[in-house]
């Protein structure tokens, strides 16, 4: 199961590093599976997610995953 939110862009702040954050694409699944990890390792209760569901949800053509990265990482998506 994977959580869907829908807001508008402006619905955002309109200060802090917006180049951080960018859409993701198939090349960043495992920089993803890699974020999600990390947060999996250290909250009760988040179960390990199947590198197939994050290419399905990469791949589904009504999504836009959007991510932030720094430090070479993604560190949310």
């Amino acid at each position: 199961k994977m959580n869907r939110y829908r807001f508008r862009p402006a619905d955002l702040p309109g200060d802090g590093a917006r180049e951080r954050v960018r859409i993701l694409g198939p090349a960043a699944l495992d920089a993803m599976i890699a974020c999600y990890d990390r947060v999996q390792g250290r909250t009760n209760g988040l179960i390990r997610k199947l590198r197939t569901s994050v290419a399905g949800l990469l791949a589904a053509p009504d999504a836009r995953v959007v991510g932030y990265e720094e430090d070479g990482a993604i560190r949310g998506y």
